[in-house]
């Protein structure tokens, strides 16, 4: 899933409601570093939050490559 989210000044943040509806409500867990922000969904294990970053570093490997064939 490919989506946004609106970031306020105040801090605020507002999802999609069919990020709400795919589980990610309440308390969220997030890893940060100086360009991405990983939002881990509740009860989510490391592993499962590992293999996840696995599939979506293969998904921009593949949009990369064919922004290069444009």
């Amino acid at each position: 899933m490919q989506t946004s989210i609106n970031v306020h000044k105040t801090g605020m943040s507002f999802f999609r409601k069919s990020v709400v509806e795919e589980g990610y409500v309440g308390k969220l867990d997030m890893i940060a570093n100086a360009v991405t922000l990983t939002i881990i969904k509740p009860n989510t294990s490391l592993i499962d939050v590992k293999r996840s970053l696995e599939i979506t570093l293969q998904d921009v490997k593949l949009r990369m490559s064919q922004e290069e064939k444009k």
